[in-house]
């Protein structure tokens, strides 16, 4: 499952089932940033960067 879908089936669970529009901020490292719409509001989500191998 790409980033895309499990973006928007994170805003269907909070909701916001209409369309969901997201771009990707500037400036993380390890991480991702990303400016997310849908019906009319404007969120921040953050996808942390998780390696199987790594158990912290």
């Amino acid at each position: 499952m790409n980033l895309g879908t499990k973006i928007k089936e994170l805003m269907d669970l909070a909701g916001y089932t209409g369309e969901v529009i997201f771009k990707p901020l500037l400036g993380g490292k390890n991480n991702q940033a990303f400016q997310v719409q849908a019906d009319g509001k404007i969120f921040f989500l953050k996808h942390y960067f998780f390696h199987p191998a790594d158990r912290r």
